[in-house]
């Protein structure tokens, strides 16, 4: 399972209010004390599941993260609704740790 990179699928305006605010991204997610990321094979899922709740012109920010080595606290843990492992990382994405970030668009295909 392990992947020296990482995804974060995240609202744009989230994104750069936290980068301005913090400096790093410290979790949009409120009632759990991780953030949830995903390797590139479950792009498509996360964004079809759990993504579509935001508006449809709300521009997606896709956050491509190193994480090799970098001693972030990520665990690889079974989500309750699939029984498939997710990567979550207990703490923030350090601003050094962002490799790029680019607008998201998921097409029927699962292409982006």
């Amino acid at each position: 399972m392990a992947s020296s990179t990482l995804f974060k699928l995240v609202p744009k305006t989230v994104w750069y209010s936290q980068l301005v605010r913090y400096g790093r991204f410290v979790g949009m997610d409120e009632d759990v004390n991780f953030i949830h990321l995903c390797t590139e094979k479950q792009l498509s899922w996360v964004y079809e599941n759990t993504f579509k709740k935001y508006p449809v012109c709300e521009q997606r920010e896709l956050l491509k993260i190193d994480i090799d080595p970098t001693g972030l606290d990520i665990r690889w843990e079974k989500s309750l609704r699939t029984g498939i492992a997710y990567p979550h990382l207990y703490g923030s994405i350090p601003i050094d740790n962002i490799i790029s970030t680019s607008y998201y668009k998921f097409d029927k295909l699962c292409t982006w």
